[in-house]
């Protein structure tokens, strides 16, 4: 069975182990008020109007916090969330993404 760049063999998929974490996450430790300064001059000097944002597992909860503290603060620009970790919090969800023109 051949693998494309995008995929695993299911079998090393199944037998991979997940990670747990027991700590609790705090939204004030993944977004404070320089985080979101930060992320908003970004978009706006990149004139960004669509933002695709992708989150581990434990941020989840979060991110519609997140998107409305962005979306908020920015004019006419559109936020979603990835939001399908089907192989685990540690990948990037290359499959998903389009560019968004």
């Amino acid at each position: 069975m051949t693998s494309s760049a995008f995929s695993s063999a299911e079998q090393s998929v199944l037998e991979r182990e997940t990670e747990t974490n027991d700590e609790k996450v705090e939204f004030t430790n993944i977004w404070s008020e320089k985080q979101q300064n930060e992320c908003i001059q970004w978009i706006k000097s990149n004139q960004f109007s669509k933002v695709c944002l992708q989150f581990p597992d434990d941020y989840l909860p979060f991110s519609t916090k997140i998107v409305d503290s962005l979306t908020s603060n920015l004019e006419k620009v559109k936020a979603f969330v990835l939001a399908d970790t089907s192989y685990g919090s540690c990948c990037v969800d290359e499959v998903s993404f389009q560019p968004l023109k």
